[in-house]
């Protein structure tokens, strides 16, 4: 299936995010890139979704607080992780993924700026060519320390579409 959001044919740029420098590729989905107004938060959560879109785990867990907890929400039961378990779970998506695109339908921050929710659609090539179309609504629980490094504290993932 072709992404109707077509790449942009730049030199690559880099975008400092929060406790990490980007490399932005020429063919990067630009609906990924925060604004230059946009809270410490929210480069984060963008910086953690271009990772995953770059198929780059250790950039992922970069991002992760000591302490990070994930929780996959359903209407039948609630799944939650540690750090390790879930990047474990996220280096086998990536390894077993030869393509990712994120688009992003909308995003929004909490009064406090702490959390900020995502609501996301990802295509996706498996290493054995399967496409996978993925919907999820994510809220994230950014801290930010008084150096202004932010850190992801907690995922709560609702899948709407695909797999868990």
């Amino acid at each position: 299936m072709k992404s109707p959001i077509q790449p942009i044919h730049t030199p690559p740029q880099s975008v400092t995010a929060p406790s990490t420098q980007i490399l932005i590729p020429h063919t990067m989905n630009t609906n990924l890139l925060p604004p230059d107004d946009s809270s410490p938060q929210r480069q984060a959560v963008l910086a953690w979704l271009q990772a995953l879109d770059a198929q780059d785990a250790g950039r992922a867990e970069a991002l992760l607080g000591p302490r990070f907890e994930h929780a996959t929400l359903s209407h039948a039961e609630t799944k939650t992780a540690g750090k390790e378990e879930y990047m474990g779970r996220v280096r086998g998506h990536v390894d077993g993924t030869a393509r990712r695109e994120t688009r992003i339908q909308d995003m929004c921050e909490g009064i406090d700026k702490e959390k900020v929710w995502v609501h996301t659609i990802s295509d996706a090539t498996t290493n054995k060519g399967d496409e996978e179309r993925r919907e999820a609504v994510w809220m994230f629980r950014v801290e930010v320390s008084n150096r202004g490094e932010a850190k992801i504290a907690s995922i709560k993932e609702l899948p709407l579409q695909g797999k868990a």
